[in-house]
């Protein structure tokens, strides 16, 4: 595997870890080709911060789908009571389906 490069290789270790595989098989396929010990650590450090990153993307987009469920709750419920409707709607669902989104978002933005 010596005419791979570390660039090489971390693209190679991106693609298999966004087909499924976790970072024992990744180490275990760099460790078949002989890669050396250190450029696999290097490899493995680079693919954590590529999946950190990714799940602080997706954590920020949760987050605002949360908020917005319990925005849209919170208004529904407020317009049916300032209305002249013989029944108050009150629609717990959607907020606090937005509350447990926006805490997983949460979790994903703080790496948790």
């Amino acid at each position: 595997m010596a005419t791979n490069n570390f660039e090489e290789l971390k693209e190679q270790a991106i693609k298999y870890w966004r087909s499924g595989f976790d970072e024992v098989y990744i180490v275990n396929q760099f460790a078949e080709k002989g890669v050396d010990n250190n450029t696999i650590d290097r490899v493995i450090y680079d693919v954590k911060k590529v999946k950190k990153a990714e799940m602080r993307g997706s954590g920020v987009k949760l987050f605002i789908y949360g908020l917005s469920f319990i925005i849209v709750g919170l208004g529904l419920t407020w317009w049916s009571t300032n209305w002249d409707f013989e029944y108050i709607f009150i629609l717990w669902g959607l907020p606090v389906f937005g509350v447990m989104t926006a805490i997983k978002g949460l979790g994903r933005i703080l790496g948790l």
